[in-house]
């Protein structure tokens, strides 16, 4: 039985593979150069994703400060209309709330903390003195109505910006006494054991207690009214006042290392004062 196969001509293998190995060579070195060129654009491609990456991650922090802001205007908001239950109170008293409230729970803190504290001796006639000129002051602003004729904010911002900085200040104090530990005292006090702590915020300023409650003021003077500002300054004074007597105290307890450490450092604000 003949097969039905066509027949195939001898030299149409061989020029067959002629052809298929003439061509191989070039197919190789086209795989070569495709790998090169793949290479550089994967190169290029992570170039261009670290730098998407950058322009994210800058702009992830900017949203979540807008966020935060937001958020801490969404709470007051809660607030107001939980409290809101008979038409009684409206949208600014809610935030005069979240601010007392803050105030509160700020001094608790720090009264629990005192009896951490070191001993020390405090020159009770200099600070009766100092104190009773504030108060004096204090009371004259509460009686004379100031306050109560004056008129509060309703700008939502200006009340989200003053939240902001009063949690940052209120924040900024606590770390401080946190890192200061027993070694914290009150106000214009001589410790028995004093040790000089010079890290962590006190790298920033002398005294970040007091700058944080200034802030703090400063913040609730911004979402409230403007009136606040009286009793930051006077609380100002006050402070500074303490902070010389208590530098005076640290040059003669560190009369080394205090005067260095006074050189490089400001007393409240970071590079201004």
């Amino acid at each position: 039985m003949q097969s039905e196969c066509p027949a195939i001509a001898p030299g149409t293998l061989i020029e067959s593979g002629t052809h298929w190995a003439s061509n191989f060579p070039k197919s190789l070195v086209g795989t070569r150069s495709g790998r090169v060129k793949s290479q550089v654009v994967a190169k290029d491609a992570s170039h261009d994703i670290e730098r998407v990456r950058a322009e994210d991650l800058e702009g992830r922090r900017t949203t979540h400060v807008y966020l935060w802001i937001r958020s801490a205007l969404d709470l007051i908001r809660r607030i107001s209309a939980a409290l809101n239950l008979d038409g009684s109170i409206e949208y600014m008293h809610a935030i005069e709330f979240v601010f007392a409230i803050g105030w509160a729970a700020f001094w608790i803190y720090w009264l629990t903390m005192a009896f951490t504290a070191k001993r020390s001796h405090v020159p009770w006639s200099r600070e009766l003195r100092i104190r009773a000129v504030i108060f004096v002051a204090v009371i004259i602003l509460f009686r004379s109505g100031a306050f109560r004729r004056s008129e509060q904010n309703s700008d939502p911002w200006r009340a989200g910006a003053g939240l902001a900085l009063f949690a940052t200040g209120l924040w900024f104090a606590i770390w401080a006494r946190v890192h200061i530990g027993r070694n914290w005292g009150t106000p214009m006090s001589r410790k028995d054991e004093p040790e000089l702590v010079t890290s962590g915020p006190y790298r920033l300023v002398r005294h970040p207690i007091y700058s944080g409650i200034l802030l703090a003021g400063v913040g609730t003077a911004i979402a409230l009214n403007w009136l606040w500002v009286v009793p930051v300054l006077l609380t100002g004074g006050y402070f500074v006042y303490s902070a010389s007597v208590e530098e005076r105290y640290l040059t003669e307890q560190f009369p080394d290392a205090y005067p260095v450490y006074r050189r490089s450092t400001k007393m409240l604000v970071p590079f201004i004062f």
